[in-house]
């Protein structure tokens, strides 16, 4: 596998003993493909597998100015972008290279005549393709289909998928809509009481300023005893 790295610089590329993620290849997916590309602030959604959120890999972000969220089990197939909107069509291009390659690739075979599993490099070159094949678009729209990056007022929360007429889960619609209101409603009610407790001081202040004018402008009571005293 590492002398596949310099050929293939579109694809990040690792292997685990048992086939599956942990600790060790999260870390490096994060350092080489999620990367430290931006300065702002980002946001990792993704789902509640053991790696993703043991201590270690929560210790590693802590270097790439990140926050975390994750989908709860049961909930990917609404609101996990790669789940609803482009694993389908990912998986579906994959196939079609291998189909391709069962007709028309290059094979080699056992001793005993079976026919042997496709190379790893060209297992990697169909991944680099497939992913190719996803429109930037299709990508970028998922993320809105989830509910991921759309404006915090709710004004565009129709988009969520699961959400709309006839979807998975339509009545939460309402029920988002109910939960809105009631933290504007919070939110003012709390807005009022600050307004309230401001203007309580400022009246406070405006009366010690007050004390303090008509000791200046008339003095203290023997300054004002002398000045009605008749001139001998």
């Amino acid at each position: 596998m590492k002398a596949m790295k310099p050929e293939f610089k579109d694809a990040a590329i690792a292997t685990s003993k048992n086939g599956w993620m942990n600790d060790e290849l999260t870390q490096d997916w994060i350092t080489a493909v999620y990367g430290k590309f931006a300065f702002a602030k980002r946001m990792l959604v993704w789902d509640s597998y053991k790696c993703h959120i043991s201590d270690a890999v929560k210790k590693h972000l802590l270097n790439f100015n990140t926050l975390m969220a994750v989908i709860p089990g049961g909930c990917t197939k609404y609101i996990q972008a790669p789940d609803v909107c482009w694993n389908k069509p990912f998986k579906d291009h994959l196939r079609e290279s291998y189909e391709d390659w069962m007709e028309n690739g290059e094979k080699f075979y056992t001793k005993g005549g079976n026919l042997k599993a496709p190379s790893k490099r060209v297992i990697v070159s169909w991944v680099i393709s497939s992913w190719n094949r996803l429109s930037a678009d299709h990508i970028r729209d998922s993320f809105q289909v989830c509910g991921l990056n759309l404006p915090l007022d709710g004004s565009e929360d129709s988009k969520i998928h699961c959400m709309k007429g006839g979807g998975t889960c339509t009545p939460a619609l309402a029920l988002l809509k109910l939960r809105r209101l009631t933290d504007a409603m919070e939110t003012l009610t709390m807005d009022e009481e600050d307004d309230e407790e401001e203007e309580k001081n400022e009246i406070v202040i405006y009366d010690s300023e007050d004390d303090e004018n008509r000791n200046s402008d008339f003095g203290s009571d023997s300054d004002s005893e002398d000045l009605m005293e008749p001139d001998a």
